[in-house]
């Protein structure tokens, strides 16, 4: 086996599944002779990698008691594919649904109680705090004709500060479309 990238108080916390799966993932390196940069950081680092967010996601799942997790179109694919592999056993479900996270935030507007909800639902990848106002708009999917009499859209973001009218703003312009995202997904 090839785990030199973990050390021994690590390996020690890995279960019998954890072991199996990163015993497969050091035995298909070898197969393929993963000489390529690329496949050795996947086989050796991107691996425990997925090991370690599938540990966290069940760990989260039982502690939230959830009976089903969802995982998002592209690289939920493989999240689904490896949970499953450590999890199968488990009485909690798992799907795999082709829809992208934009659309799944935009679908979720409607259960957001303030502006800071509306920014954690698209914080990270799909949005920074450089964006301005105009690019805030657009992610969360509401039209030039919706918010062109919006004082400040070359405004930054992060530079906001009456979040509150902010926020009613764009509930009071967006809920009919957040509304429907939100039925299209059920």
């Amino acid at each position: 086996m090839n785990f030199y990238l973990c050390r021994k108080e690590i390996r020690d916390n890995f279960t019998d599944n954890d072991m199996k799966f990163l015993c497969e993932l050091s035995s298909i390196a070898r197969k393929h002779n993963a000489q390529d940069i690329h496949d050795r950081v996947g086989y050796e680092v991107l691996g425990p990698m997925l090991l370690g967010y599938t540990q966290w996601l069940h760990r989260e799942a039982v502690n939230r008691n959830a009976r089903m997790i969802v995982f998002l179109a592209r690289e939920g694919l493989i999240l689904k594919r490896a949970y499953e592999y450590l999890y199968g056993n488990s009485s909690i479900k798992t799907i795999y649904i082709n829809v992208s996270r934009v659309s799944a935030c935009r679908a979720s507007m409607v259960y957001t109680k303030n502006f800071d909800d509306m920014l954690h639902l698209f914080s990270n990848s799909l949005l920074q705090k450089d964006k301005t106002m105009r690019e805030f708009f657009s992610v969360i999917g509401i039209g030039e004709s919706i918010y062109d009499d919006y004082p400040g859209l070359s405004q930054k973001l992060s530079d906001v500060d009456d979040r509150d009218r902010l926020y009613d703003f764009i509930i009071r312009r967006g809920m009919t479309y957040f509304y429907n995202q939100n039925i299209l997904l059920k």
